[in-house]
């Protein structure tokens, strides 16, 4: 199966915004990031890695987790993106 980007729109009355998740078949993890680089890359490494569709879960938490870690190393706050998600939504994985 192969790894692809998918595109999730949040739109409201302040800002409207793009995430980027990581679909593989019928498996999807919406919403990672709004960095769509980072999550080209994160399709593509799974694809490098050939990993099978029911690890995608996993590595999207494990996705998440650095991108956190990456903020806090910085010094900065979560993204707006980020924190939307966390707050509404959450990130979504699924079918």
């Amino acid at each position: 199966m192969k790894y692809t980007v998918n595109r999730t729109w949040i739109l409201s009355k302040k800002k409207n915004m793009v995430l980027f998740g990581v679909s593989c078949g019928k498996i999807r993890a919406s919403g990672l990031s709004a960095d769509q680089r980072a999550v080209k890359e994160l399709a593509d490494l799974c694809n490098t890695l050939k990993l099978s569709d029911i690890q995608l879960c996993d590595v999207a938490e494990d996705f998440i987790e650095e991108q956190s870690w990456a903020h806090c190393a910085a010094g900065e706050e979560s993204t707006a993106a980020a924190k939307h998600e966390k707050e509404k939504h959450g990130a979504f994985c699924g079918r």
